[in-house]
């Protein structure tokens, strides 16, 4: 009984932690993530066309059952809507609505989907929302104008709406094709140079095993504003010298159904990708390497894949900085490497905003941060492989730690 009352303040502020973690909304979001057995998938794109296909994967180890796939919308269910396949990075399913009764008489052109997958009907995911488009989700490629282009200078005077532009040149310094202008090119003055940025395009794709370089230090390589159904394939981005403060390697702002696949990006003056206001992004197989201020930033984004990507050698503050509510990030099969930040692998710039990243099946080693997160309650993980890494909470942690306990201070209305 004296242990009892010699400890009956750890007892209690133990009951409160459970209390709290129980009650509160974002505790009980904690307890299902650990806790749960129900099976999560993710879906590789969130925009569904005509053929009614879509590829699954599994998203926890729940999942990663080779058994056919199940699915339901609007209340109804298929059972049996995709048999098992081996995928690039392990078991996947591709998911044939078309086999759910009455489906074309469902789906609307605009609206939105709530999908749950299942291996048992009484046992189904949480819900995924994908969006019906009404027709390929790339476009069809005999519905574009074709270019081969041999300069950046005719590249950038082709980029286009319906168009398929292949890069049959090595190498080339896009910031040399200044005054090229058309009504979808702006230039802008930076503090060194020039930058261009590609607005108002529509159905795009460029291709190619081609570099593209930028001069200004303080100018994005590539930026794309209000652009859709872009995709970017083979194409390596950087500076022909890194810099710091401003101007990265590419940029969309205001964009939908972004793919960016095989790209290697590197030697930004701030970081390799930033999105803003974009929804229904994907990068696949690409390489953000040797960044001075980061890898990436995400500013209220939705629906953000990225797969087998690797990051690596880049330095700075934030690997990842995440702003604005960001639903539905996903990072799968992914490798961190030799990576040297002052602050977070992944931080969260206000913690007001919600967020949902999930991380899985990926590595991160050899890594030097302050922290790996500056908020574990918005990170959920499964299957990742943390080898090798270290930790030093250095100055730049405890400053910012710091700034946040006073702006928190002064928000609850006590002396400071």
């Amino acid at each position: 009984m004296n242990w009892f009352w010699d400890n009956i303040s750890l007892i209690l502020g133990a009951a409160g932690a459970l209390a709290v973690a129980f009650l509160t909304p974002l505790g009980k979001q904690v307890i299902d993530r650990l806790f749960s057995r129900k099976p999560a998938f993710s879906v590789k794109s969130s925009v569904l066309d005509t053929d009614l296909l879509l590829v699954v994967e599994p998203a926890n180890n729940s999942a990663k059952k080779k058994r056919p796939l199940g699915v339901r919308v609007r209340g109804i269910n298929a059972p049996n809507a995709a048999d098992p396949a081996k995928g690039a990075s392990g078991i996947r399913w591709l998911v044939d609505l078309s086999r759910i009764d009455g489906i074309t008489e469902i789906l609307k052109i605009g609206e939105d989907y709530d999908l749950q997958f299942f291996f048992k009907a009484d046992n189904p995911s949480d819900k995924t929302t994908v969006r019906f488009i009404g027709k390929h989700k790339n476009n069809s490629s005999a519905t574009r104008t074709r270019f081969n282009v041999k300069t950046a200078t005719e590249l950038v005077s082709r980029i286009l709406p319906n168009s398929n532009i292949t890069c049959e040149f090595a190498k080339d310094n896009i910031s040399r094709t200044f005054p090229t202008s058309t009504s979808h090119i702006q230039w802008s003055s930076v503090h060194d140079g020039k930058e261009i940025t590609f607005s108002d395009v529509s159905d795009l794709e460029i291709s190619g095993n081609t570099t593209l370089l930028a001069d200004p230090r303080y100018a994005w390589v590539m930026a794309f504003r209000n652009c859709h159904n872009i995709a970017i394939r083979g194409l390596t981005l950087g500076h022909t010298e890194a810099g710091y403060c401003q101007g990265g390697v590419i940029k969309f702002d205001s964009c939908t159904n972004v793919i960016l696949d095989e790209c290697n990006l590197f030697g930004s003056g701030t970081i390799g990708l930033q999105l803003n206001n974009c929804t229904d992004v994907e990068i696949i197989g690409t390489k953000i390497r040797e960044c001075t201020y980061g890898a990436v930033k995400l500013n209220g984004t939705t629906n953000t894949v990225f797969r087998d990507c690797d990051f690596s050698e880049n330095e700075g503050f934030e690997l990842f900085e995440i702003s604005e509510p960001a639903e539905s990030i996903m990072i799968k099969h992914c490798t961190f490497f030799k990576n040297k930040m002052g602050g977070a692998i992944f931080y969260f710039d206000d913690l007001s905003y919600g967020a949902d990243l999930f991380v899985n099946d990926s590595t991160f080693s050899s890594n030097t941060f302050g922290e790996f997160t500056n908020n574990s309650a918005m990170i959920a993980g499964n299957d990742n492989k943390l080898v090798g890494n270290i930790e030093t909470k250095g100055l730049w942690v405890e400053s910012r730690q710091r700034r946040a306990m006073r702006a928190t201070t002064k928000l609850n209305g006590a002396p400071r």
